[in-house]
């Protein structure tokens, strides 16, 4: 199982410093209070970041676990170290069916795809900008750093600029400009930009309600090997025996580096 998406208005949520949709996400009141336990930085895990989730089973393999229970927990000790922790709330969701997962509506998928291709003999999108297209670019700050007024469309198409400012055929045309310009191109010809299914949201629930994990990252320091567990379908009756394990490791890594501080 590979971890669900945790943006905040997509029904999951690590950290309470950022904003969350508490009506979709449907999460009780002691799941919401384990994120303020989480440390700062809670963007890795199994399937996330550098760790990979696989299938194969080895010293560096990531590990899911469908309850505590089902963990056991594992012992702490010199073959199984706990160096990192955090809990996640999350609602599970899978891919809007209708929409392949994009959010957007048939006719601005077409709009979307055009950023990129080279269709009916014309460049592709993102290289023959229209003076709208450059308005709407402006207005959201994506040439702050080239130009220091609006630049016209002669500007921005005209081969020297590229060479000027190679970056504008690298950088600047990544994903987020093109969303600009198909939400503006969409406002402009009255064409409704989500899909009507998911409303933007590129998924839709299959869960009633908000489950917690646990993601643990683990060292087996006479391997050199290191791994990534999430623990799943935490209940609230768990919580003291996962205080009282994270306690340990707490303490084990504090007693690591006892004699420097």
């Amino acid at each position: 199982m590979i971890r669900e998406s945790y943006d905040m208005d997509y029904g999951g949520a690590t950290c309470l410093d950022l904003p969350i949709n508490y009506e979709r996400l449907k999460a009780e009141p002691w799941q919401l209070d384990l994120l303020k336990l989480n440390p700062e930085y809670c963007c890795w895990g199994p399937g996330d970041d550098g760790m990979p989730y696989t299938e194969k089973y080895d010293w560096n393999s990531s590990m899911v676990f469908d309850s505590w229970e089902e963990f056991g927990p594992w012992d702490i000790d010199h073959l199984n170290e706990v160096v990192h922790f955090y809990f996640s709330v999350g609602r599970k969701n899978i891919e809007c069916e209708s929409c392949g997962g994009t959010g957007m509506s048939p006719e601005a998928k077409m709009l979307n795809d055009k950023w990129n291709q080279n269709t009916d003999g014309n460049v592709a999108w993102k290289y023959s900008l229209s003076q709208a297209d450059i308005d709407a670019l402006w207005d959201n700050g994506c040439y702050d750093a080239i130009f220091e007024e609006k630049p016209l469309l002669e500007q921005i198409n005209d081969i020297d600029t590229h060479i000027k400012f190679p970056f504008l055929y690298r950088g600047l045309y990544r994903g987020l400009c093109r969303d600009i310009c198909v939400k503006e191109k969409c406002e402009r010809l009255g064409i409704v930009l989500d899909c009507p299914i998911c409303n933007g949201r590129q998924f839709r629930f299959t869960a009633n309600h908000a489950e917690v994990s646990l993601i643990l990252w683990m060292l087996h320091p006479r391997q050199g090997a290191s791994r990534g567990i999430e623990i799943t379908k935490i209940q609230e009756e768990d919580l003291p025996a996962i205080f009282t394990f994270l306690k340990k490791a707490a303490k084990r890594n504090e007693m690591r580096f006892k004699a420097i501080v």
